[in-house]
């Protein structure tokens, strides 16, 4: 028995048996998971796409009021070809897609360990396993453009690393990377700032044609844009209006969103002697077990634990921050501040922590995981030295926080997304012989759709007297017009469940949170109301009114 487990736990320390258990076991649990939140938006162009392969943003998607062109929207379209490629060999089905994802999420997984192994040649997996784990990574394993975006960066960092030997294959591979990034999703434009500065620090000028890849990708990504729609996509992005208030919110957003889906936390102790450390490890346990507990005895009101929640991980938040820029200013006063400083892997990863970071909270309309997920890397990678150093009851502390979070919260957003599915299903039996009309977008729009409802647009005027219209309320959806007259007819739910316990349902906080937000709370209630409308009529004289 002795050796067995011997030979266990030595297969478990092997880099490539480790990747391969994580990977497959991020992907069981969003295998089969409904399409959810934006995954309508790319499943539809993955759709166009297949039908007009030159003009991919010619097309018109619903993702507002009204049908809008597809270049009205933020996201270039790289990944919508994988989408329309997978579809077209396979299907536009559950699986096929997240395979797509899997495909992603193994190349994430594969460079962040080739960039620990590269810069901590002897750590322990412990840090690939808490990426990989932690709900941030697990959650947004969506046919959507973030974890592909993730996989991208994580292989220019690689490649950037390398190219310190002042290899020039090296500098064309992270420069490839940084092109796929850009045609991706425009919130790594920091990057490019980051491969010139690191230019400029390592003094390799004679590579420096390499930016030329990332620019010459978006340059012609830009002239395909002006001969299909007379426009620059890139260009044509609004940008958020700036103010020191929406900074300060922005970043109490951002900082409790990073600790609601990286409880790296718990490793903030081990600034103190152990005394203290196991002190504030068990406050911080009991805290996390005793708000759940306290809400389900009804001791504190849901809004309460709200309180409680957002206020202890936007302070966690802000203390992980601090302790990070704390570990690199350690760094680089070894190096006496040198300018050669950013050229190095601390450097390189500051600012790539710091642009993606700024970037998110001035220009993103609202946080997300999936915003946070970009930096995660960054801050694992920062940790490593305090992880190896720290006592095996941090450790196993912040394994396990991870873990069940990862689970429950993947879990939770499994059920959320199938809710709408399931419903979805029910439109032909509690919409019998009538013109049905869907309202509302994510994954409802897609499953809705294919069941024969007509997509509703506000503006359109095609609603008749006697149509119904089948709308959940709790998801973003199209406004209805002030001439219809409505009358609910049905209304359809099903109770709260065990799974949803550890809730993603608020207006899909992991999704879009904010300070008073955070990412996921408790919840008992059931996920959202169906409710089925019939059009008694139609008044126009209420929209000149």
């Amino acid at each position: 028995m002795g050796l067995k487990a011997n030979s266990i736990q030595n297969l478990f320390r092997n880099d490539k048996v480790v990747l391969v258990f994580l990977w497959l076991m991020v992907t069981s649990i969003n295998l089969t998971k409904a399409f959810h939140i934006d995954d309508t938006f790319h499943l539809e162009s993955g759709e166009w796409i297949m039908q007009h392969w030159t003009t991919p943003l010619s097309g018109e998607i619903n993702w507002d009021n009204n049908a809008e062109p597809m270049h009205t929207f933020n996201q270039p379209v790289l990944f919508f070809y994988c989408v329309a490629v997978v579809g077209s060999v396979f299907s536009f089905g559950e699986i096929p897609m997240h395979v797509l994802l899997s495909i992603f999420s193994f190349i994430a997984l594969l460079f962040f360990l080739k960039i620990q192994r590269l810069i901590y040649p002897k750590s322990s997996l412990l840090a690939v396993a808490l990426f990989a784990l932690c709900p941030a990574f697990i959650v947004n394993q969506n046919v959507m453009t973030d974890v592909p975006l993730l996989a991208f960066m994580l292989g220019f960092i690689f490649y950037l690393f390398k190219a310190a030997d002042g290899s020039a294959r090296n500098y064309i591979y992270s420069g490839i990377f940084l092109a796929l990034c850009l045609l991706t999703k425009y919130t790594v434009l920091p990057l490019l700032l980051v491969y010139a500065i690191v230019f400029v620090s390592r003094q390799h000028f004679k590579h420096l044609w390499s930016l030329f890849i990332p620019i010459g990708a978006l340059a012609l990504w830009s002239l395909w844009n002006l001969a299909e729609f007379d426009g620059v996509h890139i260009l044509g992005r609004e940008a958020s209006s700036f103010s020191f208030k929406s900074l300060g919110s922005g970043l109490l957003s951002f900082a409790g969103c990073l600790t609601a889906v990286l409880p790296l936390y718990f490793i903030l102790s081990s600034y103190f002697n152990k005394k203290v450390s196991w002190v504030l490890t068990i406050c911080l346990l009991l805290g996390v077990v005793f708000t759940p507990i306290a809400f389900v005895l009804g001791w504190i009101s849901h809004e309460i634990s709200v309180g409680i929640l957002n206020i202890g991980l936007t302070l966690l938040g802000l203390f992980l921050i601090i302790s990070t820029l704390c570990i690199v200013w350690k760094t680089a006063k070894q190096d006496k501040l040198a300018f050669s400083f950013v050229g190095k892997p601390s450097g390189v990863m500051l600012m790539c922590f710091v642009g993606m970071a700024l970037f998110v909270i001035l220009f993103a309309p609202f946080m997300a995981s999936r915003h946070v997920l970009l930096t995660i890397p960054f801050l694992l990678l920062f940790h490593i030295p305090m992880l190896e150093k720290a006592s095996s009851t941090i450790r196993n502390v912040i394994l396990g926080a991870t873990v069940f979070l990862g689970l429950v919260l993947g879990i939770s957003d499994w059920h959320y997304a199938q809710y709408y599915k399931d419903f979805a299903q029910q439109i032909p039996a509690s919409t019998p012989s009538s013109k049905v009309w869907s309202v509302g977008h994510w994954g409802w729009q897609w499953y809705a759709n294919k069941q024969g409802a007509s997509m509703y647009n506000r503006d359109a005027h095609d609603v008749s007297v006697g149509d119904r219209l089948v709308k959940p309320q709790n998801i973003s959806a199209q406004a209805l017009h002030p001439s219809l007259i409505l009358q609910a007819t049905d209304s359809l739910y099903a109770p709260s469940s065990v799974w949803n316990f550890f809730s993603v349902q608020n207006a899909a906080s992991m999704y879009s949170s904010r300070y008073k937000k955070p990412a996921w709370t408790f919840s008992i209630e059931p996920i959202d109301t169906i409710v089925v409308y019939k059009v008694d009529s139609i008044d126009l004289l209420r929209v000149e009114n």
